[in-house]
């Protein structure tokens, strides 16, 4: 008998899995834990940091923890991805994050870390206000195959076409070279909106890929 598969709103009791996927999303199949290599910071300190950015829950960004979604399979934690309207609070997801970032971090190493932001600039995607966006997007390994990416994005999906009747198009960013990923949102209908790339090959010290996708996908 195969076990049941509930998708749920994301509760505060998720909140050291949902960190897990923002790491594992992050690194994008790779050893390189983003967030950790562009600030110069910890494993263990980046946890904390997002722990309590999530248990804040101000809205607006991919950290925002009753915008994400659970998988639960046969009552396990198994996967989750988080969903929001770009600018609905009136600033950019990346403004927002920045701030929380200087919150925890302080002005001193933040301007540490201009030149990593130097390097990476031009992998970089303005998210388009209004559009509804996908981000951390994760599976447990122990539980992949079963199509619960798929899922969840589309109950993200359909949870806000029925609250917005004029949302028209779903924006995900991902990294050119995660093709697992990258097959899955083309089977779901996402089509290659536009692509960056960076040539200086030190940008793969801090960041999973050279070149990154903006993949979208318009209703009906």
């Amino acid at each position: 008998m195969e076990a049941s598969i509930i998708i749920r709103k994301a509760e505060e009791k998720d909140i050291d899995f949902i960190v897990e996927a923002i790491i594992e999303s992050a690194k994008s199949g790779t050893h390189i834990n983003f967030y950790c290599t562009l600030f110069s910071i910890s494993d263990e300190e980046l946890k904390d940091i997002l722990h309590t950015i999530l248990l804040e829950d101000f809205p607006g960004h991919d950290f925002y923890r009753p915008g994400f979604l659970i998988a639960e399979v046969g009552g396990h934690l198994a996967g989750t991805c988080c969903s929001w309207i770009e600018g609905e609070f009136g600033e950019a997801s990346t403004i927002i994050k920045a701030n929380l970032f200087l919150a925890f971090l302080g002005h001193d190493r933040l301007s540490a870390a201009k030149s990593n932001f130097d390097l990476i600039h031009n992998l970089h995607f303005d998210r388009e206000f209004g559009a509804l966006q996908i981000e951390n997007v994760y599976v447990h390994p122990n539980f992949r195959g079963l199509g619960l990416s798929n899922k969840l994005i589309t109950e993200h999906i359909e949870q806000y076409k029925n609250k917005l009747d004029s949302l028209t198009k779903v924006q995900i960013i991902l990294t050119k070279t995660n093709d697992f990923a990258f097959k899955s949102y083309f089977k779901l209908g996402f089509q290659i909106k536009a692509e960056k790339h960076e040539e200086n090959d030190k940008v793969l010290e801090i960041f999973p890929s050279k070149s990154i996708l903006l993949m979208e996908k318009f209703f009906a």
